[in-house]
């Protein structure tokens, strides 16, 4: 398949706006309105995103179809868009981007430092609200239903924004999402904060304006030397990285992608898996089938992680086994013994 317009049909531009910058600030039948991400637009619906193509009625006036989008979002070629789009659609794997191109605003660059000002106070309002009695429910969820101890929760910073898991705040000038915080932070930066509401579909949001697509969640836990475990979910990282807290030893570096679709990760962190000497990519099975696909692009040396005793992931055996349990699991698996 390779008419374009074939292509654009197949592509509802609206769906891929929304996992990017989150709920619209407003929304219609035929149209959803976002502040404008390209001129770093603070406040406004000036962003108008439709079935088909977009426009920006505000300060940068451009306007386009999913391939506009993806140029200007990841500063990328035509070429790459249209790969990206192809993988959307289950044609063919995303390849590493031409190393020609000059972009506008890489995905690979933190959010300007006006957001990050903004998120560090969201971050560490949610953080104390966790600890706090109205945070009880979100950790006795976070400590009884994924398995995760105090020490864990306060090294990743994670926090609650109270509230009904349908409501939005307003918090230092950002929309946020009700539900748990999970911040990604690489070397001080914020790039993004993805909350997990109590209920609805999508489960995760995240708060308005954060730069998520192609990252790595828990970079800054990457040891060089160590073999790298990339995993779909932000818990189940932090799952790997408990059991190996509680043992007291570092036998692999876990991170995330944060769900199946961020599959195709930024130029950014190619040097942090090459330089691992072994890899392994761990997805749940089915919906992550194209995910594992498309991390395996990324090198030879990726190779798929299996769950033993029919456990989903690592989340679901440090409930159910503990935290050695989970931990013998990683150490026969990185050594190779029950990889597929």
């Amino acid at each position: 398949m390779n008419d374009i317009d074939t292509l654009k049909s197949l592509i509802n531009i609206r769906s891929i706006v929304q996992d990017d910058l989150g709920k619209p600030a407003f929304s219609a039948v035929k149209y959803d309105a976002y502040p404008c991400p390209f001129h770093h637009e603070r406040k406004g619906t000036s962003f108008v995103v439709y079935n088909d193509g977009w426009k920006c009625f505000g300060c940068c006036g451009d306007t386009g179809d999913i391939f506009g989008y993806l140029i200007k979002r990841d500063g990328i070629s035509f070429n790459d868009a249209k790969a990206i789009v192809l993988r959307m659609i289950g044609q063919q794997p995303v390849t590493k981007p031409t190393a020609s191109r000059q972009p506008e605003r890489p995905a690979s660059q933190p959010p300007n430092e006006e957001w990050q000002s903004a998120a560090h106070e969201i971050m560490n309002q949610a953080v104390a609200c966790l600890w706090s009695d109205a945070g009880r429910k979100a950790m006795r969820y976070l400590t009884e239903s994924r398995g995760l101890n105090p020490v864990t929760i306060e090294h990743a910073r994670l926090g609650y924004v109270p509230g009904d898991f349908k409501e939005w705040h307003k918090i230092a000038g950002l929309n946020v999402p009700c539900g748990i915080t999970i911040p990604w932070v690489n070397r001080g930066q914020l790039w993004g904060i993805k909350v997990r509401r109590a209920k609805g579909d999508p489960k995760y949001q995240q708060v308005a304006g954060g730069n998520l697509h192609g990252g790595l969640y828990l970079c800054d836990e990457i040891q060089p030397g160590l073999p790298l475990v990339i995993d779909e979910g932000e818990f189940n990282a932090l799952a790997i990285l408990q059991s190996q807290m509680v043992c007291g030893q570092e036998i692999a570096s876990p991170v995330a992608i944060g769900s199946t679709g961020n599959a195709a990760l930024s130029l950014r962190w190619y040097a942090a898996i090459a330089a691992a000497p072994r890899v392994f990519a761990r997805m749940d099975t089915g919906s992550g089938d194209k995910a594992a696909a498309v991390l395996g692009s990324l090198s030879a040396a990726v190779r798929s992680l299996s769950m033993p005793n029919g456990c989903k992931d690592p989340n679901e055996m440090l409930l159910a086994a503990g935290n050695e349990a989970l931990y013998e699991w990683l150490a026969l698996a990185v050594s190779g013994e029950v990889v597929r």
